[in-house]
């Protein structure tokens, strides 16, 4: 296996979610929040995808909801019974 290809493998296993931040008017804020799937094309992959979940189309906006649902990460924080439809919809929790 690829040196890039077994990194990559360690890192899409290791990481769920990837929290941007970025420096606002106010101190550092959520830029936006994305998911980390599994790898592309299998284990030799040398990247793997990731899906945004939570934006904003400006520093001054509110984070937002994509609409996107990944399902690695949904059934993650499901097991650690964090509802993902409640945090998508801004409900308990979110």
């Amino acid at each position: 296996m690829d040196t890039v290809a077994a990194l990559n493998g360690l890192v899409s296993e290791a990481v769920d979610l990837v929290v941007h931040t970025e420096r606002g008017p106010d101190g550092p804020r959520v830029g936006s929040i994305l998911a980390v799937e599994d790898l592309t094309a299998g284990a030799e992959a040398v990247q793997f995808t990731t899906t945004e979940v939570f934006t904003r189309d400006r520093v001054d906006a509110p984070l937002r909801t994509t609409g996107l649902r990944p399902v690695r990460v949904i059934g993650r924080l499901g097991r650690a019974g964090v509802e993902v439809g409640d945090l998508l919809a801004g409900g308990p929790g979110a």
